[in-house]
């Protein structure tokens, strides 16, 4: 079997550097709020201010990107363009979940848990830190470093050599 890829200290003190300047970003979100369908105003202003913390945490993170630069990899202006999107994307389904909360009727049960069902499906997004670091590890070298950096495994919460969500005590 190949050898796992040796990551180069540039792209170690790169990817370092990545993974600090958008923790302060993804600390901001926390946990989402629960929903407590007996009482929806306060339900749907819980979401709000949840989901307006998010937004303004997803564009810090797109403020950061140009602080740090390009990964000294190959591709790596590919490789930070397409994180950027991926972070304006994610931007912009916040600011589409946010309208739909702020338009609905609070009195309106149907409509209000129609906003939360899509507001949901964003937080679910957002809770999948993980994936904002996926367009990294389309470089190998920079998977690696990613693997090998404790700040980048803070950030999404995950165990990098399994992939898989480590619990963080109860839900």
């Amino acid at each position: 079997s190949a050898l796992p890829t040796q990551p180069q200290p540039a792209a170690l003190d790169w990817t370092r550097s990545m993974c600090q300047s958008l923790q302060p970003a993804f600390d901001r979100l926390g946990a989402p709020p629960q929903p407590d369908l007996g009482n929806l105003a306060a339900t749907r202003q819980a979401y709000i201010d949840y989901l307006g913390t998010a937004r303004n945490a997803a564009q810090q993170a797109i403020d950061q990107l140009p602080s740090v630069g390009a990964p000294p990899v190959d591709n790596g202006q590919q490789v930070l363009d397409n994180m950027r999107n991926r972070l304006i994307q994610l931007r912009e389904d916040l600011d589409e979940a946010l309208t739909q909360l702020n338009r609905a009727d609070p009195n309106d049960v149907g409509a209000t848990a129609l906003a939360f069902g899509a507001a949901g499906n964003v937080l679910g997004a957002v809770g999948n830190r993980a994936q904002v670091l996926d367009d990294l590890a389309i470089d190998p070298e920079l998977r690696a470093a990613i693997d090998q950096t404790p700040e980048c495994q803070n950030l999404t919460g995950t165990d990098a050599t399994t992939g898989t969500n480590q619990p963080t005590g109860s839900p």
